[in-house]
């Protein structure tokens, strides 16, 4: 009969020492920062061109302590830029295709190259095309 309460008693303990160990991760994983995922539209007949989904904003953190956070948002045709893209506008439109270097991930879309440009060139909207 004590046999079985020490058993007992150690599966209850290993039990407890589970629950209380998966307690504390989902505490220290729910205050931790962590970076939201780019999602990408699958490439086919229909879109032969790569690009994100649409109208979504997400949270970027980098860095060995996620020190480096930016938050980007993509437009109404799946690429980061703050600019909706029209089919008819009233400016000039300049188009810059690119990789990484024109998504540019880790800066905000204002202080990218493009965002600049948009702000120094008033008669001119930039549009760029780019996914690493």
């Amino acid at each position: 009969m004590n046999l079985i309460k020490k058993i007992v008693n150690i599966f209850l303990y290993l039990i407890y020492f589970f629950i209380s160990t998966l307690v504390i991760l989902e505490i220290i994983f729910r205050l931790t920062p962590t970076s939201e995922s780019l999602k990408l539209q699958p490439v086919n007949d229909e879109r032969p061109i790569l690009h994100f989904l649409p109208n979504q904003e997400v949270i970027r953190q980098t860095g060995f302590n996620f020190q480096h956070s930016v938050s980007k948002k993509i437009n109404n045709y799946g690429y980061a830029t703050d600019i909706n893209f029209q089919k008819k506008n009233k400016k000039k439109i300049a188009a810059i295709i690119g990789d990484s270097y024109v998504e540019a991930l880790q800066l905000d879309n204002k202080k990218t190259f493009h965002g600049l440009l948009n702000q120094k060139m008033k008669d001119t909207v930039v549009y760029p095309f780019g996914v690493s």
